[in-house]
């Protein structure tokens, strides 16, 4: 059966290429790559559009494999993956109002790389109907033969689709839309996906409006199992999935040149799986249903037109009731923004934004001790100035907060504050049309302070703080009008270690401390419209120190030094709007200390044919 529905489905292909349509394109893919001991092959046929008058032939295929070859010494088998898609559509129009199509895809997965190793091969075959008896109204029908093979265990049997839409126009403010779709198929392994959409929208006055939009799904369905440990045997069962959801949007328009929205929502969901009552399985008690409600609000607009400013608040509930009770919880979250800018002068901006977010976890199980409430609130200020000399300034002040407090006593030696303050000016110049030149500065600071490590841990405390300072150079230098020239150049230096009190003061134990050099060069060469050329060349070195104490001092010892270098070819071929030819060659040489220097080579090639 499988057979002849192959052999039908592929005469219009034949035929479509023994008689170009009038209309349409494909295009051919073809890509390889090699990145040390993994090969990948990639074919492909896409865009598959073909249009003879009312016939239309659309499709897509791909051939995917994959090798993992085994190191020399290793004494482990080659490994393989392949995937195949393909997917061909044929429709017919005998009217505006009415369209047949015959609808086929097939896929199949071949895989010795996982630990599963498991083969999965579908089929599907249908034919569909689409009708518009009106403007406001569409029915769509399909109906064929669905196969699966999987796990060693077949299946076949019908498979049917339905979809209505309706768009009544009732009132010149009201707007209305609804839809409904179901599929399933009649085979052993059953797959029975229902959903519900429908909006209701009002427009009040001008810019004010309501929408009320609500979906509903529900999917049933059967799913293999392992029913032993070794795999060899396998169960059918059953899963149910079903969700619901509503929300409101509204828009209040101008007042005062302020523009308000906002939304409200509700949704909720559940889960029921046979495989919840194995003890077993790792469903066990994994049953859940989930309720969420949640409201936001916005305010924009410009104040004194001059001032633009934009802020709003956002808030969500979520519970999540588990057959596994140490599993339930309940999360609340609050948060409220703001942002203003200031036009200073024509040549000078500033901008302010802050943000202040509460998250509240709840564990009902009294035999959880994970419930925590976390403040949160983050600030940033820039500056940006251009000058007359075409020189461009920006420079931002960012900073946040984070306190975390578990509600437990079991865990409250974990509540800590986590304090971050980031500086990052930039300077962009450009003093031709030739030249680009940028240099990027980058101070940051992290904090992490326990509550009571002083009381807890007063000998080897858990607070720390890591510090990091970087600058970036770089350019973008136009020779010729063919010939461009990139590079740049990063210097960072970083340290953490223990955050102790001290006399009343925090002070630091450098604990390490890294040094980091990177730089880069590439250069693109057009030759013509048709051929480009793009040679690259990288360089890092990344030193790493430790340091401890030694009689009244402190001793710097190396921990680690890594070299790496990166050559890279970039080749581009196109002698046609039909035709594109890309090579791509990439050659890494890292140099670890104490360890032999890996070298690993990455070659991609990539081809496209347009017919």
């Amino acid at each position: 059966m499988r057979r002849e529905i192959s052999i039908l489905l592929s005469i219009p292909l034949i035929l479509a290429f023994s008689s170009p349509p009038a209309t349409g394109s494909i295009r051919y893919g073809l890509s390889f790559t090699q990145n040390d001991n993994v090969f990948t092959w990639s074919h492909s046929l896409s865009q598959l559009n073909w249009t003879v008058g009312a016939l239309k032939v659309n499709g897509n295929s791909s051939m995917n494999s994959t090798l993992n070859r085994h190191r020399p010494g290793t004494n482990q088998p080659d490994r393989w993956r392949d995937v195949n898609n393909t997917r061909l559509s044929v429709s017919y129009s005998f009217s505006e109002r009415i369209r047949l199509g015959i609808n086929s895809s097939t896929s199949k997965t071949s895989d010795t790389v996982s630990k599963t190793k498991r083969e999965v091969a579908t089929q599907n075959f249908s034919s569909s109907v689409s009708w518009r008896p009106f403007n406001s109204l569409s029915f769509s029908q399909s109906m064929g033969q669905n196969f699966d093979q999987r796990r060693g265990q077949s299946a076949s049997g019908l498979s049917y689709s339905t979809s209505v839409s309706v768009t009544p126009k009732l009132m010149d403010r009201l707007s209305t839309s609804l839809s409904f779709s179901q599929s399933g198929n009649r085979s052993k392994r059953k797959d029975f996906p229902i959903s519900m959409n429908g909006s209701i929208g009002y427009r009040l006055s001008g810019e004010r409006n309501l929408k009320l939009s609500f979906s509903e799904r529900r999917h049933q369905q059967k799913y293999y199992a392992s029913a032993s440990q070794s795999d060899a045997e396998v169960a059918l069962l059953d899963r149910f999935e079903g969700s619901r959801s509503s929300t409101l949007n509204f828009d209040l328009g101008k007042l005062f040149g302020i523009k308000a929205s906002g939304s409200a929502n509700y949704s909720s969901s559940e889960v029921d799986d046979e495989a919840n009552d194995d003890p077993q399985s790792s469903k066990h008690l994994m049953d859940r249903s989930k309720q969420g409600f949640g409201w936001s609000g916005k305010l924009s607009g410009t104040l004194f037109d001059r001032l633009p400013v934009s802020g709003g608040a956002r808030y969500s509930q979520d519970e999540v009731d588990y057959d596994k009770d140490r599993l339930d919880k309940k999360n609340e979250d609050l948060s409220v923004n703001a942002t203003v800018g200031i036009g200073l002068t024509e040549a000078d901006s500033l901008s302010v934004l802050g943000r202040i977010t509460i998250h509240r976890s709840d564990t009902p199980d009294p035999d959880e001790h994970n419930d925590r409430d976390q403040l949160a609130n983050y600030a940033t200020v820039t500056y940006s100035r251009t000058f007359r000399s075409g020189l461009k300034l920006r420079c931002t002040l960012s900073t946040s907060q984070n306190h975390l407090v578990y509600l437990a006593g079991e865990r409250s030696g974990n509540n800590k504050w986590t304090r971050t303050y980031t500086l990052t000016p930039g300077l962009q110049y450009r003093p031709s049309d030739k030249l680009s030149l940028s240099q990027n500065y980058s101070l940051s600071a992290n904090y992490q302070e326990y509550d009571y490590d002083a009381l807890l841990n007063p000998t080897a405390p858990r607070s720390y703080v890591s510090r990091m300072a970087s600058v970036r150079n770089s350019f973008q230098w136009t020779l010729s009008r063919r010939t461009k020239l990139n590079g740049g150049y990063t210097f960072q230096m970083s340290d953490e270690g223990r955050l102790y009190e001290e006399d009343g003061q925090w002070k630091q134990a450098i604990a390490r401390d890294r040094v980091s050099h990177s730089a880069n060069v590439s250069l693109s060469y057009r030759a013509g419209s048709f051929l480009s050329l793009s040679p690259g060349y990288t360089y890092s070195l990344r030193e790493d120190w430790g340091r401890k104490p030694e009689e009244g001092t402190e001793i710097r010892y190396r921990t680690g030094k890594n070299i790496s270098e990166g050559y890279t070819l970039t080749v581009s071929y196109n002698p046609s709007s039909e035709n594109a030819l890309s090579l791509n060659l990439r050659r890494t040489r890292r140099k670890r200390w104490k360890r032999e220097t890996d070298v690993r080579d990455i070659v991609s090639i990539t081809y496209a044919h347009i017919f």
